[in-house]
């Protein structure tokens, strides 16, 4: 599900304004690191999601090792 993210038209927050913002936001995990970058998390999944992911790594990373077809990655893995 994709929710509207409501971002002022500003360069930089003021720790007032980022207040604002994450108060007009609550459903994001909101952060701000010491050059004023933000991060904006994305939920964790739940339990039942979280098992269910592991239980296919944990086949495809089997099938994996028999066949030696390339490399299982999982999906927190980045690509740049």
């Amino acid at each position: 599900m994709q929710l509207p993210l409501n971002i002022p038209q500003i360069d930089r927050f003021t720790d007032d304004e980022l207040v604002r913002f994450c108060l007009a936001n609550p459903e994001l995990n909101i952060e701000r690191d010491e050059n004023g970058t933000l991060y904006i998390d994305m939920s964790p999944t739940h339990l039942l999601t979280s098992s269910n992911n592991s239980e296919l790594n944990t086949e495809i990373g089997i099938w994996n090792r028999k066949t030696k077809a390339g490399k299982v990655i999982d999906s927190n893995g980045g690509f740049s």
